[in-house]
């Protein structure tokens, strides 16, 4: 993702994530649940504030760009299932799949789109 567009992610979290108006999480609501009817977006939107602070939301953001698990990953042992949603235009497919493709083993299951 490119900078200007992350750096802008990050300032709508920290001016809007907690705000009474929804009108900021909408926009991630919409990447996570692109495909999301009306309902299962005011439910997003209305979690969110719930599920952590502004400033940990920001905090958590900020982080999740720089975490690299594939050298953990490489390191698991156990049978793994890795799980991404197609689709999802916060975390490209392709970086769930680099993942997946990590560790030694792994099952991978991408989600298929459904249609209503």
């Amino acid at each position: 993702m490119p900078t200007e567009e992350l750096e802008t992610l990050q300032k709508l979290i920290e001016l809007g994530w907690g705000s009474n108006d929804p009108s900021f999480r909408q926009v991630f609501a919409s990447r996570f649940l692109p495909d999301a009817g009306l309902d299962a977006i005011h439910a997003f939107n209305d979690m969110m504030p719930l599920t952590a602070s502004a400033k940990t939301a920001a905090r958590i953001h900020r982080t999740n760009g720089l975490i690299d698990v594939r050298e953990q990953a490489a390191r698991v042992k156990c049978p793994t299932l890795v799980l991404h949603a197609r689709g999802d235009l916060s975390i490209p497919f392709e970086e769930g799949r680099l993942v997946a493709d990590s560790s030694p083993a792994r099952d991978s299951c991408p989600s298929r789109p459904t249609t209503t």
